[in-house]
C-alpha cells in the first residue's frame, strides 16, 4: 500500500475557508464508477463537511480519516464527534468516509485523493490555501503535452478508469508575453478511459516576438454534483517560444550625473536633471531615490542585502529556524567604499565573518536616472556555513507604494518546488493581496520565475525592476520579515496579530530555498530545492516609471 502518499494527501490538506454560517453537508466522492473496486457494490465512499461559523473561523481545515483496522469504520467516535468538535473551535473538519480494502489497498488511498480532489475544485468558493492547488494539479486526471508545437500537435490523456472526457471540452490560448493573440475550443474530446489521443490546433504560421505560451484549460460542459457548467477541472501550460533573458548590459556612461562625495555629512549624491540618488557612506546603502520629486524610498527605508525569510511551519519542522540562523542577520563589516565620478559608479565590499564570505555591491547611475544595481557574494574557503533561506535584496517602500504588476507565475504564491500550478502570466495585485494569512505567520506571498516586476503608487509612479540574464522572485508585503518571523521557536500568534509595516517591503531574490511539504516534522526541501552556502551573484536594473 502506498501509504507514503496516503499520508501526504492527509498532510497537505490544510485549507483555509470562510463561511457566512455554520453547517454540516455530505457529498458523495464520485459521480459514477470509482477507479477501484472492491468488490462490495454497497459500500460507497463519502465525505461529510463541518464548516464553523465565519466570526469563528480560524482560517484552518483539517481531513479526517477514521480508523478501524480496515475492517470497519469508527466514523461516529472518531469521525463525526471530531468533526463537531473542530467545528466548534472554528476548524474546518472534512470526514471522509472511505471504502473498506478487501484485498485492494488502492481502494481507500483512491478515496483520500478524491477527497482532496474535492478541496481543490472548491478552492474559489473556499479559498483553499495556496499549497492546495499544487497538490490538485499533480492529482488532476486529465493531462496535455506537447507533440511538436511548432506542428500545433499536442497529445490529450485521459487518467480516469472509468470514464471517458465526454462532458469535457478542451479550451487553448496563445499568449505573447502575458496578451492572448488566439484562442480556440474543442468540443469533442474522443479519449477513452487511460488512453491517449493527439489533436492538432491552428497556431502553425504565426510569428511573434518574445515569448509565446500555451494555455490548455479543461471544463465540464453539463454540471455535475458540486461543479458548475463550464467549471475548470484541468489545466496545463506548455512553451511555444522561449522566454529570451534581457543581456546583461553595461550602463551607458553620459556626462549628464553630477556626483558629489560629501565625507563630512557622509553622504554620496548621484544627482541630474530630474533625480536625485543617495547612499549613506556608513552602511554603503542606497537610503534616498527621488525621481521627480517623489521618493522610491519610505522614510528611514533602504535597499540592502537580505538572505532570510520568515521561517514556514516546514522550516520549523527541521529546525532550520536555528539551524539556518547566522543568515537572519549576518554582520556585514564594510571595509571600503570607492566613487568612481566618472562611471557614475559606488562600490562597496563588505566582509561577512559570521558566515566567512564576503559580498560586494556595485551601484551604476544613468542620465536617466536608472539604476544598475550588483551583489556579488563570494565564499571564502573552508566556510562551513549553513545553506541559505534566500539569496536577494529587501526594498523598503513607502507604505502607498503597495501596487504590483508584474509577469510571471502567479496569481497564488509560488516556490522553486511549489510553482507548477501557477501560470506565466501578467498580473496585477496590491501588497495586501499578496499576503496570505496563515492560520501561524510565515514567508507567504513571492511569486517565482518572474521576467518583469513594476511597482507604483495610485499616480502610476514608481519603477520597474529587469534583471540580467534570469527570471527572478519578488513580492511585495505591508509586513516586516522579522514580524511575520516566529523566532526561535513557535508561539501561539495569529496572522491578524501582526503589526503592519510602516513599508511596502519588496523583496527581489536570486534564489529562494524551497519551502517543502515532504512532511512537516522534519523532513528537510529536496536537495535540488536547497541554497547551499557558495557563490552567488544578482544583477538588475531599477527603471523609473511615470
Amino acid at each position: 500500500m502506498n501509504f507514503k502518499k496516503l499520508f501526504l494527501v492527509m498532510g497537505l490538506a490544510a485549507a483555509t475557508m470562510t463561511m457566512s454560517a455554520q453547517s454540516v453537508f455530505d457529498i458523495k466522492l464520485y459521480n459514477g464508477r470509482p477507479p477501484y473496486d472492491n468488490g462490495d457494490p454497497n459500500d460507497s465512499a463519502k465525505v461529510r463537511v463541518f464548516l464553523p461559523m465565519e466570526k469563528q473561523a480560524t482560517g484552518r481545515a483539517v481531513v479526517i480519516c477514521p480508523g478501524g483496522a480496515y475492517e470497519t469504520l469508527s466514523m461516529e467516535k472518531e469521525g463525526y464527534d471530531w468533526g463537531e468538535f473542530f467545528q466548534n473551535q472554528g476548524i474546518a473538519a472534512i470526514v471522509l468516509k472511505y471504502r473498506m480494502p478487501h484485498g485492494q489497498p488502492e481502494v481507500p488511498v483512491s478515496d483520500a485523493e478524491q477527497a482532496m480532489k474535492l478541496v481543490r475544485l472548491n478552492a474559489t468558493s473556499w479559498k483553499i490555501n495556496p499549497h492546495a492547488y499544487e497538490v490538485a494539479y499533480e492529482y488532476q486526471n486529465i493531462w496535455a503535452r506537447p507533440v511538436d508545437l511548432k506542428q500545433g500537435k499536442i497529445a490529450v490523456h485521459n487518467e480516469y478508469f472509468f470514464r471517458d472526457l465526454s462532458n469535457y471540452r478542451m479550451e487553448w490560448s496563445l499568449v505573447n508575453e502575458g496578451k492572448v493573440v488566439e484562442k480556440g475550443t474543442i468540443e469533442e474530446l474522443n479519449v477513452a478511459p487511460q488512453q491517449t489521443v493527439e489533436y492538432t490546433l491552428p497556431i502553425v504560421g504565426k510569428e511573434f516576438d518574445g515569448e509565446v505560451l500555451l494555455n490548455i484549460d479543461f471544463k465540464l460542459k453539463t454540471a455535475e454534483p458540486l461543479m458548475a457548467a463550464g467549471q475548470t477541472v484541468a489545466e496545463m501550460q506548455m512553451e511555444v517560444q522561449p522566454w529570451q533573458p534581457m543581456p546583461k548590459m553595461e550602463p551607458v556612461i553620459k556626462n549628464k550625473v553630477k556626483v558629489t562625495d560629501n565625507v563630512k555629512e557622509g553622504v554620496v549624491r548621484f544627482a541630474g536633471n530630474n533625480f536625485d540618488l543617495v547612499f549613506d557612506r556608513k552602511t554603503g546603502f542606497l537610503s534616498s531615490y527621488q525621481v521627480d520629486g517623489h521618493n522610491f524610498l519610505g522614510e528611514g527605508g533602504s535597499l540592502k542585502p537580505n538572505f532570510w525569510r520568515a521561517m514556514t511551519d516546514n522550516d520549523m519542522g527541521t529546525n532550520f529556524q536555528n539551524r539556518l540562523s547566522v543568515w537572519k542577520n549576518p554582520t556585514m563589516t564594510l571595509k571600503s567604499l570607492e566613487v568612481d565620478k566618472k562611471m557614475n559608479r559606488l562600490t562597496a565590499e563588505y566582509d561577512l565573518p559570521q558566515v566567512g564570505g564576503q559580498l560586494c555591491l556595485v551601484y551604476h547611475v544613468a542620465a536617466d536616472g536608472a539604476l544598475h544595481v550588483s551583489m556579488d557574494m563570494e565564499m571564502k574557503e573552508g566556510s562551513k556555513a549553513s545553506q541559505l533561506p534566500r539569496c536577494g535584496m529587501l526594498m523598503q517602500l513607502p507604505y502607498n507604494m503597495d501596487k504590483s504588476v508584474f509577469y510571471g507565475r502567479g496569481p497564488i504564491e509560488n516556490y522553486a518546488d511549489r510553482k507548477l500550478s501557477q501560470r506565466i502570466g501578467r498580473y496585477e495585485q496590491t501588497a495586501d493581496k499578496q499576503f496570505f494569512p496563515y492560520i501561524r505567520p510565515q514567508e507567504t506571498g513571492t511569486k517565482s520565475d518572474v521576467r518583469w516586476w513594476q511597482q507604483t503608487d495610485n499616480s502610476g509612479r514608481g519603477f520597474r525592476v529587469l534583471f540580467d540574464e534570469a527570471a527572478f522572485s519578488a513580492s511585495a508585503l505591508h509586513y516586516n520579515i522579522s514580524d511575520l518571523d516566529e523566532g526561535s521557536e513557535k508561539h501561539q500568534r495569529h496572522s491578524y496579530q501582526v503589526p503592519l509595516s510602516k513599508y511596502t517591503n519588496l523583496t527581489l531574490d536570486a534564489a529562494m530555498m524551497g519551502v517543502g511539504g515532504i512532511d512537516s516534522w522534519g523532513a528537510e526541501p529536496l536537495k535540488k530545492y536547497q541554497l547551499p552556502a557558495e557563490n552567488r551573484a544578482m544583477h538588475f536594473w531599477i527603471v523609473p516609471v511615470f
